[in-house]
């Protein structure tokens, strides 16, 4: 009496886990219902051949690209083996209707060679825990999209930034070697103004892309004139080019713009 009301117990218990359990003879390829707490979707024969329940189940039930994995999975022919040093087998798979199951094979009895004979065969919900998981792992992507974007963005900026200095750098040596030219000296005047602004324009940037991870950028509609963006943005992609050809010296400085400081123009 002892053992029956623990084993019931037990029972009591794993129902309270799984929606549905029924225990399977493996030799004589039957089953028999214990519980089923989820008839509206486990809508399964109380007792009978477990093979043709099985074939019936997978075909009218279980979505198409888990079929095979299902019917490997439930196997009567091969368990005993699979589950020769194991006392449990688990599958996770997915319903027509979207659910997701999880269905366990635990060991009941085995022969006295050590054979099993006999397994437990419990099925429970996770599409909550899928969901969860699903969601968990789009957050994580879009986190690595938005990480790998930032890299970029700053290397980027850092090209960006060393482009425009080297050109002040370059420009100042220029200025040095000819102190008594005014020309000369009034062109990189010029210059180092150009690229200073430019220098600020990616500052600016920077910081709208704090705003912008912060969500401290308010969406503006703004009237514009593509056209005339883009004329702009041509205009000065190369905004100046030093030729001095004085002891043969050439010194060449790009300054490349993109259109997005062209906007705070608009």
């Amino acid at each position: 009496m002892e053992k029956v009301k623990l084993s019931n117990e037990i029972i009591s218990s794993i129902a309270r886990t799984y929606q549905y359990i029924s225990r399977i003879d493996i030799q004589a390829d039957y089953f028999e219902e214990i519980n089923n707490r989820d008839t509206e979707h486990l809508k399964f024969t109380k007792s009978g051949k477990l093979s043709e329940s099985n074939e019936k189940v997978c075909r009218q039930y279980v979505a198409e690209e888990y079929q095979e994995a299902f019917f490997k999975f439930v196997d009567l022919k091969t368990l005993p083996e699979r589950m020769k040093n194991e006392e449990t087998l688990v599958l996770e798979y997915r319903m027509k209707d979207g659910d997701w199951h999880r269905l366990r094979f635990v060991e009941k009895k085995r022969d006295e060679n050590g054979v099993l004979t006999h397994v437990l065969c419990l099925i429970r919900s996770i599409s909550d825990t899928k969901k969860w998981e699903h969601e968990l792992m789009y957050q994580v992507e879009e986190a690595r999209k938005a990480a790998a974007l930032k890299a970029r963005f700053l290397s980027n900026m850092s090209h960006d930034i060393r482009t425009p200095m080297n050109g002040i750098i370059g420009t100042l040596n220029l200025a040095n070697r000819y102190p008594d030219d005014l020309e000369v000296q009034r062109k990189c005047r010029e210059q180092i103004m150009t690229s200073s602004k430019y220098l600020v324009s990616i500052v600016n940037d920077i910081l709208d892309m704090n705003k912008l991870e912060s969500g401290g950028v308010v969406e503006q509609e703004i009237p514009f004139n593509l056209a005339e963006l883009l004329n702009r943005s041509r205009r000065q992609k190369r905004m100046w080019n030093i030729l001095l050809t004085g002891n043969r010296v050439i010194s060449a400085i790009w300054i490349w713009q993109g259109i997005r400081s062209m906007w705070r123009d608009c």
